[in-house]
């Protein structure tokens, strides 16, 4: 891989490309983010985008012709890299005719087709899924509509075998202009966004060295001259698919091939004189989606109308053989058509009987929390570590979308069915907040002998100001509530953290003698200030900001028959409800030690939180806030879902805040493992709140519009200057004006609004 630099040809004015070798990922990485690189960047895609309005808004040819020139001119400060060839020794790019050992590829798309923004979603998920078979060297962005992309060559394909080799395997067309070995790349820089894939391979000194090509264009080669594949060793009788255990996309393969049948058989599936070629039809459109694994797809096709077992098996090893492709039309239209369902129902499945799934890898630090949990509670283990995390935040204050700093408050509520796996949260709360207990067993010590040596009715010493307390139970008086308040707060701003086994335990926190808990929940989240005024001297006064963050477990019965009331004046909406993946395989799960090795790969996330100070930022964690917000306002007004409005805004609050600690954790470094995790817990909150609260809050929400308002109304507005009894009674009546009609009549007459013409037996208002 070289570097292009211009040097001045003797024999001319003009400039000449010569190749530069890079030596290591460093100077690569160091050349795409140099100040110049990422200011002619930042131009490209500016007018990139001026571009693609002015074409939507209909503007002229030449206009955008002339866009098209300057966007040009600006990609020329790019810096410039050549993956296909090796130079002579002259080292310059012209003339070159010697093949590298990787190959460069543009990956394009059409702005004007409808479904670009899919396609280039899709597509760099599509390339990372098959590194191994395409041999994988570098995935970009471009500074335009596509990606670039660098894969292994193969010695016996020609340059345009290899493209066309490569984009079969990825599913699109390579660009017919760009398939000379001279061809080069504008780089974009070396963010994540940008640099999606870059392996160390590419700065082997061989794969600069010029390799030799047996063949020139010709025919396509056998597709598996990347990877060779071949039905496993089974027994007919091990052979048994199961299509439900297995999703692609969070579709489970029994529903995929359910609706190919449908849109390509007219709903049936293949029986005798039909099987095989159904089979293999099948077969060769799944297997893009089943990473071309033989393995896979006997695990998912069915076996259609007693077809013999090897016969099966070898149908589908012949179709999973066959030249490869990438998302073929069949399965594009099923994926397609699926989605589109989906889409009918309330947004993120809403509506759905079982909550979202989590399809992506956990983020690493949540990764290492969850490692000793069986994995259908991982997820529920990793959501509800982040209220004792977010506890070791103390001083940090995060900026909201709306432009506002607030400390994270996270207090979470797990419901599901009794006996059901509520308890697997306890053993990794103990490990993440095993320092804060460490910490405050020596303050609770203090505070105790200070109990001793000042016993209640006689002149005390004062009490130590560096006691403070962080994991605090349930059973507290409100006395007790507000010094651990006061204490943590005068103690570098720290929040205090109860977990409670069952959510009952929350209505012991009084306040004279009555339940006042979603007052308390309402300013946790707000971070607002509370406390309590008392005259006497061994009383606790004092005001401070309620930080407090809790984790509770309950049932679902229980959950609604306490927090049925919080639903109507928001407290429901500032708490985090989690709840439990459904189990697959039914059995006792079955948990792995506690160990030092354990709490030892948790440590550093921990300590990273400890050591956070003051307000962090992340641009990347704002932006998914701020489209997901948006996603929110378009799904609650195409589905005129108030309850779904209502709990989606601070729901998005919460994500936000667990986005910010999971980036704190990871170093201060954002991942796409981070955002679809952050995506997913949003889904499932408002997915729990939905299912559990979602109709009570419609039906007050329903009874507040139906409300009938009261607003008094100058009775005087709604008669003429000259008016009868009977025009004065029927004015009232459309007023809603109660009492006696008299006496309303003797109170004008007394404040001088109305005079009464005894002649003509009317009344007569008087002008002001």
């Amino acid at each position: 891989m070289f570097l292009i630099n211009y040097l001045s040809a003797p024999d001319t004015a003009r400039s000449v490309k010569a190749l530069v070798p890079v030596a290591s990922e460093q100077e690569y990485r160091e050349l795409r983010s140099s100040e110049r690189n990422l200011s002619a960047l930042d131009k490209v895609r500016k007018l990139y985008n001026q571009y693609g309005l002015q074409a939507e808004e209909g503007a002229d040819a030449q206009t955008l012709k002339n866009l098209k020139t300057s966007i040009d001119k600006e990609k020329g400060h790019l810096v410039q890299f050549c993956y296909s060839c090796a130079p002579g020794a002259d080292m310059l790019l012209k003339g070159c005719t010697q093949c590298s050992a990787a190959v460069g590829m543009d990956v394009d798309f059409d702005p004007a087709s409808p479904d670009f923004n899919e396609r280039m979603k899709q597509a760099p998920d599509q390339i990372l899924s098959m590194a191994d078979q395409l041999g994988l060297l570098m995935l970009e962005r471009s500074a335009g509509k596509g990606y670039h992309m660098v894969f292994r060559r193969h010695a016996d394909m020609s340059q345009e075998d290899n493209l066309r080799w490569a984009s079969e395997l990825i599913g699109c067309k390579y660009d017919e202009g760009a398939k000379d070995i001279t061809r080069v790349f504008f780089s974009t820089s070396a963010a994540p966004e940008d640099l999606l894939y870059l392996s160390p391979e590419l700065f082997n000194p061989e794969m600069n060295r010029p390799m030799e090509v047996s063949i020139t264009a010709a025919e396509l080669p056998k597709m598996e001259s990347t990877q060779t594949l071949t039905a496993p060793v089974r027994n007919a009788q091990d052979s048994t698919p199961n299509p439900a255990a297995y999703s692609y996309e969070g579709f489970p393969f029994s529903q995929i091939i359910d609706k190919y049948w449908e849109l390509f058989n007219e709903g049936k599936t293949p029986t005798e004189g039909g099987r095989n070629s159904g089979t293999f039809e099948l077969a060769k459109d799944l297997r893009c989606i089943c990473d071309f694994s033989v393995d896979k797809l006997l695990k998912v096709i069915p076996v259609y109308d007693g077809i013999d077992i090897n016969e099966w098996r070898q149908t589908i090893t012949n179709a999973n053989n066959e030249p490869r492709k990438g998302l073929t039309y069949r399965t594009r239209k099923v994926l397609e058509s699926l989605k589109s369902e989906q889409r009918k129902d309330l947004p993120w499945g809403m509506n759905s009987a079982t909550p979202p799934l989590l399809t992506t890898p956990l983020p690493a630090p949540l990764k290492k929390i969850t490692a000793t949990t069986p994995d259908f509670l991982k997820t529920t283990v990793s959501e509800a570590s982040f209220a004792p995390l977010a506890t070791h935040l103390h001083g940090v204050t995060f900026r909201q979308i709306d432009g506002t700093e607030s400390e994270p408050a996270l207090m979470q509520i797990l419901i599901y069915r009794q006996s059901r796996g509520k308890g697997s949260i306890d053993r990794p709360i103990g490990c993440i907040v095993e320092d804060l207990l460490n910490q405050d067993h020596e303050a609770r010590k203090r505070e105790q002998e200070w109990k001793l040596n000042n016993p209640t009715g006689k002149k005390k010493k004062k009490r130590p100001d560096d006691i403070f307390i962080q994991v605090c139970q349930s059973d507290m008086t409100n006395a007790a509530f507000v010094q651990r308040l006061i204490d943590a707060d005068r103690n570098g701003q720290r929040p205090i953290y109860t977990q409670m086994q069952e959510l009952d335990e929350i209505t012991a926190l009084s306040v004279n003698g009555k339940c006042d808990v979603s007052r308390v929940i309402r300013k946790a989240f707000d971070r607002s200030e509370y406390g309590q005024e008392r005259i006497g001297s061994d009383s606790v006064t004092g005001v401070a900001p309620l930080r407090w963050n809790f984790t509770a477990a309950t049932t679902p019965i229980r959950a609604q028959q306490i927090c049925t009331s919080w639903v109507g004046d928001g407290t429901l909406s500032r708490c985090n409800l989690l709840t439990i993946d459904p189990q697959e395989k039914p059995g006792q799960p079955k948990y792995k030690p506690i160990t030092p090795a354990y709490k030892k790969s948790i440590a550093p996330y921990i300590q990273a939180l400890n050591n956070a100070q003051g307000l962090v930022l992340c641009k990347k964690a704002e932006q998914l806030a701020e489209r997901l917000r948006d996603e929110l306002d378009d799904m609650s007004a195409t589905t005129d879902s108030e309850s779904l409005s209502i709990f989606a805004s601070r729901a998005i609050t919460i994500a936000y805040n667990k986005a910010m600690i999971l980036y704190i954790m990871n170093g201060h470094k954002w991942s796409k493992d981070i955002e679809n995790y952050v995506e997913w817990s949003l889904k499932r909150d408002l997915w729990v709140k939905q299912h559990h609260f979602g109709q009570k809050l419609e039906d007050d929400l329903e009874k507040e519009n139906n409300m009938k308002a009261y607003h008094p109304k100058n009775i005087l507005d709604a008669l003429p200057n000259t008016f009868s009894l009977d025009q004065f009674k029927q004015a009232r009546d459309q007023n809603g004006c109660k009492g006696n009609y008299k006496e309303h009549i003797k109170k004008l007459r007394q404040r001088h609004k109305i005079e009464y013409d005894d002649t003509s037996q009317v009344f007569i208002k008087i002008a002001s």
